[in-house]
């Protein structure tokens, strides 16, 4: 039974170091950190379920070895729950936030575990590094078989059913994210030369692999070509070339670190220049040999992410501390971002990740969260030190010398980009190696009820619990991951049933809810919709469906409010369902506006709920509505629907000038903007400028040329002029955007007679 149990524990440890960079499902929403953190959470309680019940039932005493970094990493886990328990939204703290997934306590709590795990169970470090080396050399082949097309090539020539992911020449099985990729790659180069500088290897097959491996993982990088990359790699580099003079480790043969320092000087060179690429696109024929372009992520700044992470830790005397909660930095974007931000690219984003590691620390788990972080390095590397300092110690050095590297690389990385799954699983294993390194003997805590019959049920039974306990955890987990899978046909195929199946089997997560209550916001206005009609006509079993379906919307967005009361994206989400709802339900005006005034409340720089906000107050009181729309334009000039806002105020205040002005200076400045294009031509029009007004919306069909409104204002103005004839092209051109349209069929008719 023993053996069977250490089998268990030591195959949990070794299939997770090879199998994790590499997995990843299509059946989620979400293919890699999602499936990722599924398989860390399944292996490493496997593992450490085993090693539970090894000690109590077989060894008859709980066994725990004490390392140097036992209580940094303690500390770290009970920062990271006290924030959780503290947090703004804890059940993104606890599963981590939707889409990333990674951050949250139980994915720390399996790391953390696994560190132990290694650390206590007497595994073949050697057998470790092999997994490991297999498993990126993997990852790097099917990176080069995806640049080339090879996926797409398979699917499309034997007609094989690949997931659509797969098909795309940036595809790789590390990360969501090119960028991602490269500094997993460049983590990995650094462990393998690290491995074959100071390893004597006598099997030459082997040695063989490992440095293919190098050539061709160096190959992928420069295809990549990813700053962040070349600086791990140069960083790292630099220091195993820098210890390794410092420590005389290759005195015998310095030219060893020839290796090292070609790296070094690559990754300097191509942080300097960059490789001009190709957009990237789907595989055909003819792009074999080129280099595609990375899909960009979308990362924000540097000096963003520092501000956030400051203004969230000021914001109240807990976060000074706590911080907003793992898995809370979107929450702490959309509250602190700057107005500028409104006029990037990217300003409707909504970011669940700062730009580099440290800094999202700060934000999410406060003061004690970096101080604990950093206690961690910083004794990590005072250790380091004084094994090195050590010089008997040579071929014990030259052994540590990769892991170091490594870890110090991983450093470098935290500084310039996020920690996904991968990365975070590598520094805790690669930590945990480097333990068992520069430890040759542990300490053991133990604690032993051999002799007490008593002891030995009471640790029997709460062992039965905790086993009790994960299996429920399991059926959860399980019951997620059915959800997820619905969720992401529900996406797929607009079926609602499949939306009902997610929100029933996890009602835990706000974004089933979401779908859901879109899904029947739709249902209910084509039942509400009958209530326009003539008495006489209306069909009562349809109005009753949609007021049925209405009222479904409505809760599942108030529920969806009350478990995430601090995320934007339900209170937006509850503001639009209401703003629809206007004219059906008594109320939903006033209910909008509480809940676009509480979306701006968390996120006051987003000039959408402004604008929203002052559409719905139009009515009501028309100066907060005039208000609002300043306020919009304050944040982003050139909001095209806060112009066009303030430009029907103009209209309607008879201020045309002011109106035209407004209009010309946003398509002067925004010269692709068919929005405030049509305004400003419809308004030409009705001032009789129509030379004016036809220029306008001709542009508008150069930019769109199916954009039926156009077509139909163009049909107008030429019928009027008289121009018959391009007046029913104008018309047979929206009538076939439009077919069965009756008012276009009429008016052709007309033209023609």
């Amino acid at each position: 039974m023993q053996n069977i149990l250490d089998r268990i524990i030591k195959t949990s440890i070794n299939l997770l170091v090879f199998l994790l960079p590499l997995f990843f499902l299509s059946f989620s929403y979400e293919a890699f950190e999602f499936n990722k953190q599924y398989l860390l959470f399944f292996l490493v309680t496997l593992g450490f379920l085993a090693w539970l019940v090894k000690m109590v039932f077989i060894d008859k005493e709980i066994k725990f070895k004490r390392t140097f970094l036992d209580i940094p990493i303690l500390a770290i886990l009970l920062v990271v729950i006290l924030s959780t328990i503290f947090s703004a939204d804890k059940l993104s703290s606890l599963f981590g936030s939707y889409g990333r997934f990674s951050e949250g306590l139980i994915g720390f709590s399996c790391l953390a575990i696994f560190y132990f795990l290694i650390v206590n169970n007497s595994v073949k470090v050697f057998s470790l590094i092999k997994s490991f080396i297999w498993s990126g050399s993997v990852a790097i082949l099917f990176g080069y078989l995806s640049i080339f097309g090879f996926w797409a090539k398979i699917s499309g020539g034997l007609h094989i059913a690949l997931p659509q992911i797969m098909l795309n020449r940036s595809f790789n099985l590390v990360s969501g994210s090119t960028e991602g990729f490269a500094i997993f790659i460049s983590i990995f180069l650094v462990f393998l030369f690290g491995i074959l500088l100071t390893r004597d290897m006598a099997d030459k097959t082997k040695k063989i692999f490992y440095w293919l491996a190098l050539i061709f993982g160096l190959g992928l990088l420069l295809v990549i070509d990813s700053s962040s990359a070349w600086i791990v790699m140069l960083v790292s580099s630099l220091v195993f070339v820098a210890f390794s003079l410092a420590g005389k480790i290759f005195k015998e043969n310095v030219n060893k670190l020839l290796l090292p320092v070609f790296l070094a000087i690559i990754a300097a060179i191509f942080l300097i220049i960059s490789v001009p690429r190709e957009i990237n696109k789907p595989f055909t024929a003819d792009v074999w040999f080129t280099i595609p372009t990375p899909e960009n992520e979308v990362i924000l700044s540097q000096s963003q992410s520092w501000v956030i992470s400051s203004k969230t830790l000021i914001d109240s005397p807990k976060n000074i501390f706590l911080g907003s909660g793992p898995g809370t930095f979107s929450l702490d974007f959309s509250k602190f971002k700057s107005a500028d931000f409104n006029m990037t690219d990217i300003w409707q984003y909504t970011l669940d990740r700062a730009g580099n590691s440290f800094a999202e620390i700060l934000a999410t788990t406060g003061i004690l969260g970096l101080l604990s972080y950093l206690g961690l390095i910083g004794f990590f590397l005072m250790i380091s030190y004084r094994f090195f300092k050590e010089k008997s110690q040579v071929q014990e050095i030259k052994r540590y010398f990769p892991f170091f590297a490594v870890l110090v690389g991983l450093l470098a990385g935290q500084f310039v980009y996020y920690q996904n799954t991968v990365l975070s699983f590598i520094f805790w294993f690669i930590l945990a190696l480097s333990v068992l390194s520069l430890q040759k003997e542990f300490k053991e805590s133990k604690y032993s009820f051999r002799e007490s019959p008593e002891k030995g049920l009471f640790f029997g039974v709460a062992t039965i619990v905790v086993i009790a306990g994960f299996l429920g955890l399991y059926f959860f987990a399980t019951r997620f991951y059915l959800a997820d899978a619905a969720y992401l046909k529900a996406l797929v195929s607009t079926d609602v049933k499949n939306s009902e199946k997610a929100v029933s089997l996890n009602p835990y997560r706000a974004q089933y809810k979401i779908l859901l209550s879109r899904f029947y916001l739709s249902q209910s206005l084509s039942g509400l919709a009958e209530l326009e009609k003539p008495t006489d006509q209306q069909d009562a079993q349809k109005i009753q469906d949609g007021a049925a379906k209405a009222t479904k919307a409505i809760d599942l967005a108030r529920i969806a409010t009350e478990i995430y009361e601090n995320n934007v994206a339900v209170w937006e989400n509850r503001a639009l369902l209401y703003r629809e709802f206007q004219g059906f339900i008594s109320g939903s005006s006033d209910w909008a506006v509480t809940s676009f005034k509480k979306a701006i409340d968390l996120e006051p720089t987003n000039p959408f709920f402004h604008t929203e906000l002052g559409k719905l107050l139009l009515e009501s009181n028309k100066e907060e509505a005039k208000k609002e729309f300043e306020k919009a334009l304050k944040l982003k000039s050139n909001y095209s629907d806060a112009v066009i806002q303030q430009a029907l105020i103009f209209e309607s205040e008879g201020k045309t000038d002011e109106e035209i002005n407004i209009l010309e200076t946003q398509v002067i400045a925004n010269p692709y903007d068919t929005d405030s294009l049509f305004q400003l031509g419809r308004v030409y029009y009705n001032n009789e400028r129509t030379e004016e007004a036809i220029l306008a919306f001709n542009q508008i069909v150069l930019i769109y040329p199916d954009h039926s409104n156009a077509h139909y204002a163009l049909g107008v103005v030429f019928s009027e002029r008289g121009e018959k004839t391009q007046a029913i092209a104008e018309f047979k051109k929206v009538l076939e955007l439009n077919p069965g349209n009756q008012d276009v069929i009429d008016k052709i008719k007309s033209l023609e007679e």
